[in-house]
């Protein structure tokens, strides 16, 4: 499944650690936005740690599963957009 993750999150180390986990498991499409495909084990795993490492009453995350149907009507355009065609389709 595809995600869109975002975050906002206060402190530059829990905001460090969030965005090292989600480079490594997706890619940016901006400085706090990711798109990311998960399995359900997968997407488990970076929820917990994401969850973990945020203090809920300083920072937002916000994850959102995006269909294909709806991740092929989207497009993106600015640099370095190649890392951003994957499996055929665009993230806006």
């Amino acid at each position: 499944m595809k995600y869109l993750i975002c975050y906002d999150i206060s402190k530059p180390k829990r905001l460090y650690r969030i965005a090292k986990e989600l480079n490594a498991m997706g890619y940016r499409v901006q400085k706090s936005f990711f798109t990311c495909e998960l399995s359900k084990q997968e997407y488990d795993k970076v929820r917990d740690v994401l969850i973990k490492w945020m203090d809920q009453s300083e920072d937002k995350l916000a994850i959102y599963k995006v269909c294909d149907r709806c991740a092929s009507g989207g497009y993106y355009l600015g640099c370095s957009i190649s890392q951003f065609f994957t499996d055929n389709y665009w993230i806006l």
